[in-house]
């Protein structure tokens, strides 16, 4: 049985590994990444300039979670990035509007031919990619972001594995921490991840169609089959 590497937080590992177990993979618990929620004030305010807004730019279900832990998630026309970001957003109660099948570039093409959008807030991740921020600012007139969390690269185990799954920049910086890819295959969840294991001047076997652990795990069954 191909052992695959988990990479993301402990915390979504029951999550992330299911798609991967259900198609015949042992998934390992390896994460990259440890989640630094921002403080609550911030969340807070976050939360509250989300309901004042004529679209929530949003592109992580952990956004949604940290955001509305317990639902009530106001009723905004909401892009998500992802089916797994999408579902998270009706889970707590908001408006999906538009679903992206990239990262944050694509979503931004999609909500530009929306009407009557002239302020939109994106919650995301502190590093996130500056490019999807300026062309987030320059598609509307008003643009607000907030950073609610960050995801902190840190060192993985040694435990051996087939396979390794990444589906952040951020993960793949920590894997690198103390290990790197010779002889495993690499699956990412989407383009900008990798080109962060290209970065590293890692090849990148499979890369998921559209991003979600499910179709991570398809794409790398695609390749060990």
């Amino acid at each position: 049985m191909t052992s695959v590497a988990i990479t993301t937080s402990a915390d979504r590992f029951d999550e992330a590994s299911r798609p991967f177990a259900t198609l015949g993979f042992a998934p390992v618990s390896l994460p990259c990444i440890r989640i630094e929620p921002s403080d609550g004030d911030l969340l807070a305010a976050a939360a509250t300039v989300a309901a004042d807004v004529d679209l929530l730019f949003v592109t992580s279900a952990r956004t949604v979670r940290l955001l509305w832990p317990d639902g009530g998630m106001p009723p905004v026309p909401t892009a998500a990035v992802g089916a797994a970001t999408a579902r998270a957003v009706t889970a707590a109660g908001g408006e999906v509007t538009v679903v992206g099948n990239g990262g944050g570039l694509d979503l931004v093409e999609r909500i530009r031919s929306l009407r009557g959008i002239h302020s939109v807030f994106f919650p995301h991740a502190g590093g996130t990619d500056p490019r999807v921020l300026d062309a987030l600012r320059s598609t509307v007139d008003v643009t607000s972001t907030i950073p609610v969390y960050r995801a902190v690269p840190v060192a993985p185990g040694a435990d051996p594995v087939d396979a390794v799954a990444f589906a952040s920049a951020s993960a793949v910086d920590g894997w690198f921490l103390t290990r790197n890819l010779d002889d495993v295959t690499v699956t990412a969840i989407g383009r900008p991840t990798a080109d962060a294991i290209a970065g590293h001047g890692a090849r990148v076997d499979a890369i998921a169609d559209t991003p979600g652990f499910d179709t991570m795990a398809s794409a790398l069954r695609e390749v060990t089959t």
